[in-house]
């Protein structure tokens, strides 16, 4: 996923932009362009495309993506890039 975004692989996972450069129709849909724009509103959404565009069943919140919670971000990258997008 960072290798997508030619970011060190050692680094924090960035799911929304990974998503947008991923999937062609991510970003149209988005409230926002980028994460930093409105963090509550790109977990939001982030979330919402998961369970309903993409069909993933997580247990996910808002919440755990915004307290930084790396652990649960990381469990987050692994749901939604684990399938084929």
């Amino acid at each position: 996923m960072n290798s997508t975004q030619k970011r060190p692989l050692n680094k924090q996972i960035e799911n929304f932009n990974t998503i947008a450069e991923i999937k062609n129709d991510f970003l149209s849909k988005a409230p926002v362009k980028k994460y930093a724009e409105n963090p509550d509103a790109a977990c939001a959404f982030m979330i919402d495309y998961a369970l309903n565009k993409l069909g993933i069943n997580t247990n996910i919140q808002e919440e755990d993506i915004l307290n930084n919670n790396r652990l649960l971000q990381d469990l987050c990258a692994v749901q939604v890039f684990g399938i084929k997008l």
